[in-house]
């Protein structure tokens, strides 16, 4: 493993560890926020996984995840 994989991996599990707290909290962000944010990070992890760095491509998958679920619970509570 490339350092460089290791370093991506562990900022991508901090930064999922972190949504976890805006997932199940009852205040959501802006919907435009988590759109961008969880289109970006799902092209950052189509990108890993294209240059090989798999432990860093695992992990920004499951953080574009929680972006895309904090997007769907924002929306949700905005059509309630």
């Amino acid at each position: 493993m490339a350092w460089q994989d290791a370093v991506f991996a562990v900022g991508n599990i901090v930064l999922s560890v972190g949504l976890i707290f805006s997932i199940t909290s009852p205040h959501k962000p802006a919907a435009l926020t988590s759109l961008v944010t969880g289109l970006t990070i799902t092209s950052f992890a189509v990108t890993f996984a294209t240059m090989g760095l798999w432990f860093s491509a695992i992990a920004a998958a499951t953080n574009a995840l929680f972006r895309w679920e904090l997007l769907t619970r924002g929306l949700r509570q905005q059509l309630r």
